[in-house]
């Protein structure tokens, strides 16, 4: 790295640490962009040489956090012996990153539902893209579940699953709800269990519900936001859609147009009622 690439990761770093302590402090709403730089010591012009605004160095420090708190789950997975499916795995990294946040609880408000996994299309584009990601496929290969699967299958099925637990982590260790997270640990590790048991004999009509999650969702054309909760209520399984407005859609034939697991997209149609903030 040359001396003048290095200053510059040298103060895009400073920037980050210094809006992420403010962040901590007394949260991204209430912290300026004039209050980061005064922090980091560097110039507001500095500051739009490395993002464009303030969404922007929130959304660099939930991906910085999220890849902290994987990598080291991912470390501790790769140095524990005994793990040998699947199912083992992905239950020890999920559990290390909620133990850590569990521990942190302004570092899990910081995070809140937003949980970042690295991106599936770096999966293609170059085997040394992500190294964690890398690493992270590395640990779940020679798991005897994973043979004849893609890199792609895999991925989908890890963070399905694992944005599925994040955002029962938020709410049960901040909230308490639906129940403690000691109490909702046995439930979330005994749904990874039975989607690698069960994963072959779901029917085409019947999508298990961690696969859902961050599914994008479209009506008319248009990106109403993503799946982030799949409820379940007596009559019908609701899916919680999250975008500019939150959307509870129940699972049925009528609502639910199709759904491309591949694409990652579903199409939906809405009705009046919907929206949650509609009466």
């Amino acid at each position: 790295m040359s001396t003048v690439e290095g200053k510059k990761q040298e103060k895009r770093r400073a920037l980050l640490d210094a809006a992420y302590e403010l962040f901590l402090e007394r949260g991204a709403a209430k912290t300026s962009v004039e209050e980061i730089t005064s922090r980091a010591k560097v110039g507001k012009g500095t500051f739009y040489l490395y993002f464009a605004d303030k969404g922007a160095v929130t959304q660099a420090l939930l991906a910085r956090v999220s890849y902290q708190l994987l990598d080291d789950a991912v470390t501790a997975c790769e140095h524990t012996a005994g793990l040998d499916s699947f199912p083992d795995k992905m239950i020890f990294v999920i559990d290390h990153i909620i133990e850590a946040l569990r521990k942190d609880t302004l570092l899990l408000r910081f995070l809140e539902r937003s949980f970042v996994w690295p991106g599936l299309d770096q999966i293609e584009a170059s085997r040394d893209a992500e190294p964690l990601m890398r690493k992270l496929l590395n640990v779940v290969l020679t798991s005897p579940e994973m043979a004849g699967r893609t890199e792609r299958e895999i991925y989908q099925r890890i963070t399905a699953l694992g944005s599925m637990c994040m955002s029962v982590c938020y709410t049960s260790v901040l909230e308490g709800k639906p129940d403690n997270i000691d109490n909702m640990k046995p439930i979330l590790y005994d749904i990874i269990r039975r989607a690698e048991l069960y994963r072959e004999d779901i029917s085409d009509e019947l999508i298990f519900a961690a696969e859902l999650v961050d599914v994008e969702v479209y009506a008319d054309g248009a990106c109403i936001g993503k799946i982030k909760e799949v409820l379940d209520y007596p009559g019908n399984s609701v899916y919680v859609v999250q975008g500019e407005r939150e959307y509870l859609i129940p699972a049925v034939k009528e609502f639910i147009l199709s759904t491309d697991l591949e694409r990652n997209q579903m199409q939906v149609k809405l009705l009046k009622g919907m929206a949650s903030d509609e009466d």
